[in-house]
Formats: structure tokens, C-alpha cells, sequence
């Protein structure tokens, strides 16, 4: 639970500074900025706490950051959405804010999204670069460069008991062939499997 206290930890700083940024860019130059800060101040715990529990009921902290993808950027967006409609009722009708209330959510809702996808992907990234490619074990093409491929090729990455290291992938769509996946270059279709493993 270390690592799931860690994120909560970090999003509760990016979302109360996901939400800081929409009064800021509704109120920040006017002259009641003074009230409106005051507003934030006083209603931020409630809110932040709104959009924390939205990603954790889409199932947020259950994802691994080692497997960020699309589907965690998904439940951050559809769980900022729903902690954007719960903040928003908490501003009407626990603080009776209705002026510039729409802008400033919907500041907040993207900073929201943009910062906790950002967090994510930035640390999978760094881990990804710090993790040095194995020399050792067999040598092996992988058929499909899709997602299945791109699976396989994380997978054998990562287990070191499969004993195997991807070096290219084999594809029969022409449309892919001279591409990269993962860092590997599709080398062709699969008629060419014989002369490519006497080449590699």
C-alpha cells in the first residue's frame, strides 16, 4: 500500500493545484480576487477531496503505474468528471458560488486530467529509461507488430525468467513494415523469417 499512499499523496497536490489554476485564471486579475481566494481556501479540502474520490471509484489505484495506458487515462478522465459535478454541486449549494463557477471547473477539470495522466506517464517513462535492456538470453523475432506484439514484447522485457529478448518484429502488413514498436524495428513480413534469422 506504500506505493497506492505515494499517488494519493501526489494527486492531492495536483488537484488542489488543478483547482487553485481555475480561480486563478477566472479571477486572477479582477478586483475580487481577494474573495475569490478566500473561496477557494475554504471550499479546496471539500473539492480536491470530490475529485480524488471520483478516480478512486473508477478504479484509479487499482492500476499498477508500471502499466499506465490508455485505460488508467481513461478512468482519471471519466473519475475528474464525475469529481468535477460533485465539486460543483458542493459550490452551490455549501458556498453559494455561481459566478465564474463554469469557467473555473472547467480549468480545473483539464488541469485535473492533464497533471495526473502527466505524473503518471512521466514516471513510466523514467523507469522505462533507466531500465536497461538486457544482452542476455535467446534471441527472438515477434510475429505482429500490434498490441499483441507490443504484449509480448513488454512481457519478455520484463521477465527475465522467459529467458528471451526481442530484437525485431515480423509483420505482414506492408503498412508497418520499416516502423518501429517499443524501440524495435518491423523488418518484414514473415516469408522473410528464414533469411532475416541467419542475418540476426
Amino acid at each position: 500500500y506504500k506505493r497506492a499512499v505515494l499517488w494519493v499523496l501526489v494527486d492531492v497536490l495536483a488537484l488542489a493545484m488543478a483547482y487553485y489554476l481555475g480561480f486563478l485564471f477566472r479571477f486572477g486579475l479582477t478586483d475580487e480576487w481577494a474573495y475569490y481566494f478566500a473561496l477557494y481556501a475554504r471550499s479546496a479540502p471539500a473539492a480536491v477531496a470530490a475529485l480524488l474520490l471520483g478516480v478512486l471509484v473508477r478504479g484509479l489505484y487499482r492500476s499498477d503505474w508500471q502499466t499506465f495506458s490508455f485505460h488508467e487515462v481513461k478512468a482519471i478522465g471519466s473519475g475528474v468528471t464525475l469529481g468535477t459535478v460533485v465539486t460543483a454541486v458542493i459550490l452551490v449549494a455549501g458556498f453559494e458560488a455561481t459566478a465564474g463557477l463554469w469557467p473555473v471547473l472547467a480549468v480545473c477539470w483539464g488541469a485535473s486530467v492533464l497533471m495526473l495522466s502527466g505524473s503518471r506517464g512521466v514516471i513510466r517513462a523514467m523507469a522505462d529509461a533507466l531500465r536497461r535492456p538486457s544482452e542476455a538470453g535467446i534471441r527472438v523475432f515477434i510475429y505482429g507488430a500490434g498490441t499483441g506484439g507490443d504484449l509480448a514484447c513488454r512481457e519478455l522485457r520484463s521477465n527475465a525468467s522467459l529467458d528471451r529478448r526481442p530484437v525485431a518484429f515480423l509483420d505482414d502488413d506492408p503498412g508497418k513494415q520499416g516502423s518501429m514498436l517499443n524501440g524495435l524495428p518491423v523488418v518484414g513480413g514473415v516469408s522473410r523469417l528464414v533469411p532475416l534469422a541467419q542475418a540476426w
